[in-house]
């Protein structure tokens, strides 16, 4: 039968290992390890003495060593625990702390020092019977057997299941009196012997013997016992070398230090209480016994009864957890002097320790806000306060989670004063948003966490409340590519009118009109039959015939325009319509262009770029101006109206994708004839950009309309009219969005900014103060994300009956709230909700104060 060269090494290594185990010197714990220099011989006062008096292998109960083997594995602890009745004498048990040393009995007597194995020894052990460790009389130069037998087949060496027979060979040769270091300190006189053992081993599986042969050298030192080991163990030409030094020992009262050890424990001495799931833990100065330290900890509670627990040791510690969960209340945990250190040094006094034991964990009892409060200021702390004092390491973003738009947790400062902890969030809360603050694992200052808490509670939504959904009369349909508002019924409220589109196909085919009900809601959808199979690309509502009642306008590119009036009924009706094909893709604006107090209508198209006029001529539709403006890229129109230059008549300003040069808005005066001029490009030093949007009005409170641009780049833009009836240089304002309208969004008389945020979902409104200047901006979210091309996505009008202009922005209704400058300032009432449609788009009111002023 074949072996592989690996088995081979395998099974003589193991045959090594194993004869180590049984001829290793029992005082060294059976075995090689350590590390060491050599050492130098000591001149003896007498030729050659007997040495048996020097007691070179101590057999004092209670005796320890403590060795380091050369692998740097844990230390190995050989300490002897008792005394045993074997071989017709007493002798005493050794036991080590290497769960690969057996038990073993050493028996001392006058004829020199056996080892007898122990109640747990291996079969081969207990195979090679007792072993001559020393012979008395003990002199230099002196040499014994240590074992010679035929120990039979008692071990498979070879792991093919058939027991190998064994003989071996033992003689140890007593050296010199030597000399040594070692980590313990440096050692005198020791005896150096050298055991030589030859092992054979009958393999069943290889068919042949297996030779191992191990030299073990030995240092022992007098009173002490073993301090050094060097074996090497041979087998057909492979070796193996360990090795084995003391580090400490204590045999009676010879010990390697004798210092001792004390316990400190800082959680129990800090004065503060612990928590339910608190563990003791008692620190040494010095490595120790662990056999010695659970039965000197006792823990007491107030009633000084025992608490039962478990003990868990290590090298300098000591870990005490109850066996069931600590209880509020008082404790004293007491260590006794039993308490070892590694050599026997007891502790230097019995210690003491009273401490308190805090199960509650800390809940929320109140906050600012309050959960389920309302209208919490955007920039505002947030406090909560807990039932005691809360650790402050316990308090971050993975224990407290603050969730709400636009909040990163992470970036949120936290504060603790005691028992109150003060979240500090990076930015202001997203007006109108839901905030939910979640507690989870807050920790009391005795380490009790916090069950989950939550509170919810609703930021500040500012001016304009959460939004409301418009509802169309089917499901699967969206409304509000274009909306426009008006009293579209005549009972005295504005309604809605929006665009719709089923939700597979993607463009706004219908039209539908949400009428706002007694109750200042808006009820659901209700459909307006259009003509044609065109997209509605845009909406205006307007009294075009002079009897009072709102009628629509209503733009559908290719299909022309269709005007509806409203009847007595308050029905709307289609009555006329507007064959141009250059209103493919137009916005339609309504203004009085001509001063007879009818309103016309103004488009401006995207297919061949034209401004047109339809004059109204009390029932018919006059095209009285048609105008090319020079565009690089059409689409992303947008057209306002307003006196630009003073001169009393309405202007027209536009813009595109690109006018050509970059111009940033193309503007169309009328003449006294009653005619548009021809586009003048209004150009700006070192801007190569078009604005993206386009409003008329003062909005710097000289009573002049001014001309207001929104660019991509440059953001919101003032161009101001000066006494003389020109355009100021360019005033930038800040960031500047799109659609954009100007209109009193207070009710103080002067015009405001709202622009649509469509790019960021949202809408932004700057108010114009008393100074003629814009305050900050203030956002509010919205659904609505799209492109500049969506002019008509938002209007202004109320549509809930307060008195107040609310915000229309594509499908969702945002309700102005009260505001006490608005409630001091407006009345609601039906002429007030006529004049906010008359302001329904950038630069109508502008105009009809133009005409006034005729």
């Amino acid at each position: 039968m074949q072996i592989d060269t690996e088995s081979k090494q395998f099974l003589r290594l193991k045959a090594s290992l194993v004869f180590s185990l049984i001829l290793g010197l029992a005082a060294c714990g059976g075995g090689g390890g350590g590390g060491g220099g050599g050492g130098a011989p000591d001149p003896g006062p007498a030729p050659n003495p007997d040495l048996s008096s020097r007691n070179f292998m101590p057999t004092t109960v209670g005796a320890r060593w403590i060795y380091q083997d050369s692998d740097g594995s844990a230390l190995i602890t050989t300490r002897l625990t008792g005394t045993r009745a074997v071989a017709g004498g007493t002798g005493t048990v050794q036991q080590s702390s290497d769960p690969n040393e057996g038990e073993t009995v050493l028996l001392a007597d006058s004829s020199g020092v056996r080892q007898i194995p122990g109640n747990n020894a291996e079969a081969l052990a207990a195979a090679g019977g007792p072993l001559q460790i020393l012979r008395y009389p003990l002199r230099l130069g002196d040499s014994h057997v240590v074992l010679d037998k035929n120990l039979g087949a008692v071990m498979d060496f070879d792991g093919d299941g058939v027991l190998d027979s064994v003989a071996a060979r033992a003689d140890t040769v007593m050296l010199a009196l030597e000399s040594i270091d070692t980590p313990a300190g440096r050692l005198a006189d020791c005896l150096h012997t050298r055991t030589t053992a030859v092992m054979t081993v009958q393999s069943s599986r290889l068919k042949r013997a297996i030779v191992v042969t191990t030299v073990s050298d030995d240092w022992l030192a007098p009173g002490i016992g073993p301090v050094r080991n060097e074996t090497t163990a041979t087998s057909e030409g492979i070796s193996n070398k360990s090795s084995r030094m003391i580090t400490a020992y204590g045999v009676g009262s010879v010990r390697s230090e004798s210092v001792a050890p004390t316990a400190s424990a800082a959680a129990l001495n800090s004065g503060l209480p612990l928590g339910a799931g608190a563990a003791l833990d008692i620190a040494f100065s010095e490595a120790m016994d662990s056999s010695t330290l659970a039965g000197a900890l006792t823990v007491l509670d107030a009633n000084g009864q025992p608490v039962a627990g478990t003990v868990t040791v290590a090298e300098r510690s000591l870990k005490f957890v109850p066996k069931s969960a600590w209880l509020s209340g008082k404790y004293t945990a007491k260590l006794s002097t039993a308490a070892q250190d590694l050599v026997g040094n007891g502790l230097v006094a019995a210690q003491e320790w009273r401490f308190e034991i805090d199960a509650t964990a800390p809940t929320l009892t109140n906050s600012s806000p309050i959960a389920g409060a309302v209208d919490v200021p955007l920039a505002a702390a947030i406090i909560l306060n807990f039932s005691e004092p809360v650790d402050p390491a316990s308090v971050n973003a993975g224990s407290i989670s603050i969730q709400a738009g636009g909040i990163s947790p992470s970036l949120t400062q936290f504060a603790v004063n005691g028992a109150q902890v003060t979240l500090t969030p990076d930015r202001p809360l997203t007006r109108g948003s839901s905030v939910t603050i979640s507690i989870d694992k807050v920790r009391d200052l005795a380490g009790n966490a916090a069950a989950y808490q939550s509170l919810s509670f609703s930021a500040d939504p500012g001016r304009f409340g959460a939004a409301q959904r418009l509802k169309p009369s089917v499901l699967d349909m969206n409304a509000g590519y274009h909306v426009a508002v008006g009293d579209l019924n005549g009972d005295g409220r504005v309604d809605v009118v929006a665009s719709t589109t089923y939700v597979q196909l993607g463009w706004p085919y219908g039209l539908q009109v949400f009428y706002q009900q007694a109750d200042g809601s808006l009820g659901g959808g209700v459909p307006i039959a259009l003509t044609g199979f065109c997209p509605v690309s845009g909406l205006v509502a307007g009294d075009l015939n002079g009897d009072g009642r709102q009628d629509l306008v209503v733009n559908k590119g290719s299909c022309g325009i269709d005007i509806y009036t409203q009847t007595l009924a308050g029905q709307l009706q289609l009555d006329s319509s507007i064959a141009s094909p250059s209103s493919i893709g137009t916005v339609v604006r309504l203004a009085d262009m001509n001063g007879d107090g009818r309103l016309d209508i103004v488009t401006f198209g995207a297919d061949n770029a034209v401004v047109q006029v339809w004059r109204n001529n009390a029932g018919s539709w006059l095209l009285n101006d048609s105008v090319a403006v020079s565009v690089a890229i059409a689409g992303e129109l947008d057209l306002a109206v307003g006196d630009l230059n003073g001169d009393g008549r309405p202007d027209i300003a536009v813009t595109a994708q690109r006018l050509s040069g970059y111009a940033g808005a193309a503007l169309l005066y009328q003449g006294a004839d009653g005619h548009l001029g021809a586009p003048v490009m209004l150009m700006v030093a070192d801007q190569n950009e078009t604005a993206s949007n386009v409003a008329i009005g003062d909005l710097n409170g000289d009573g002049r309309a001014d001309l207001v641009l929104s660019y991509r780049v440059n953001g919101l833009a003032l161009f101001a009219q000066g006494s003389g009836g020109q355009l100021g240089a360019m005033q930038r304002l800040g960031e500047g969005s799109s659609p954009l309208l100007l209109a009193d969004l207070n009710g103080d008389g002067r015009l405001d900014v709202l622009m649509g945020g469509i790019a960021t979902s949202s809408f932004v409104t700057r108010l114009q103060t008393s100074d003629g200047n814009l305050a900050a901006e203030a956002s509010y979210p919205a659904k609505f994300k799209g492109f500049s091309a969506y002019t008509g996505v938002l209007a202004l009008g109320d549509v809930n009956g307060d008195g107040r202009p609310d915000v229309i922005f594509s499908d969702e209704v945002f309700v102005q709230r009260p505001v006490p400058l608005m409630s001091q300032s407006l009345k609601p009432g039906a002429r007030l909700a006529g004049g906010w449609n008359q302001r329904l788009r950038a630069g109508v009111g502008a105009a009809l104060a133009a005409q006034g002023r005729r």
